[in-house]
């Protein structure tokens, strides 16, 4: 029995020397890894006062430099240079696959491996989240998306707005010929993914989404493309006529009537 215990106490304080030698070992690589957690502390620091920070409504232009984008090995955009000016009305045509969607979406935030640089009012747009950035754009696609759920709330997004500037939107989206047939209005249901509309008027719902948050810049990449020619003049129309907007519109075809009203037509 005295053997036993020698013994069990020899192991017992064994592992408790053990024990402490680890601990000390564990300090000493925290103590030695604090300068590294300081950089990371500080980092996020950097990063979090910036995003809280924001990017300011543009004052004077969004310029483009030098851009080029490849989609793996395959070039779309190279060595493009552009200005879009504070409150512009700018188109972009050409064929498919040249990089006209490649640009709004760079300008978005969305494809962040480009080369050269872009600024908004000289601030480098790598210096900002797409988030960021989307505060001051809008962008309506060909390909619209759709809550499940009623008219309004597809274009309000649980925001509150004033009853003029729903109808203001409503308006100048040429919505509001839409509603006047459907018996529920702005409380209509979308269905899934929009099923319950048809193409132009889910474009329609769109453009009033992006017209009511008023953004100062407006993307539109085909996004009159499914309205038949009366609807389609009545939303540009009213786009082109906003001094406040700056406007940068994808378009395949654009009649020579309607590239006069722009101030510039990019042929890329």
């Amino acid at each position: 029995m005295i053997l036993g215990a020698i013994v069990g106490a020899g192991n017992l304080t064994g592992g408790i020397t053990n024990g402490l030698q680890n601990l000390v070992s564990c300090r000493m690589s925290l103590a030695g890894a604090k300068p590294y957690f300081d950089k990371i502390t500080v980092h996020a620091g950097e990063q979090s006062a910036r995003e809280a920070e924001g990017l300011s409504p543009v004052r004077e232009a969004i310029a483009v430099e030098n851009i080029s984008f490849c989609y793996g090995e395959k070039p779309v955009l190279s060595a493009l240079s552009a200005t879009f000016e504070k409150g512009g009305k700018y188109a972009l045509t050409g064929p498919s696959g040249c990089g006209k969607s490649t640009l709004l979406k760079l300008l978005l935030g969305w494809l962040p491996g480009y080369e050269g640089t872009i600024f908004f009012d000289g601030q480098d747009a790598k210096s900002y989240t797409p988030e960021q950035l989307q505060t001051q754009m809008s962008y309506i696609e060909q390909d619209v998306f759709l809550f499940n759920t009623t008219i309004r709330e597809n274009i309000t997004l649980g925001e509150d707005f004033t009853e003029e500037q729903l109808q203001k939107a409503l308006q100048d989206s040429a919505l509001a010929g839409d509603l006047a047939h459907m018996p529920l209005g702005l409380d209509t249901p979308v269905g899934e993914e929009g099923s319950a509309l048809s193409g132009g008027q889910k474009q329609r719902v769109a453009i009033a989404r992006a017209l009511i948050h008023d953004r100062s810049i407006l993307l539109v990449d085909e996004g009159t493309s499914a309205l038949d020619q009366k609807n389609a003049d009545i939303v540009e129309k009213s786009l082109l006529s906003n001094p406040d907007l700056t406007l940068i519109l994808v378009s395949h075809h654009l009649t020579e009537e309607r590239q006069k009203q722009f101030d510039r037509v990019f042929e890329m």
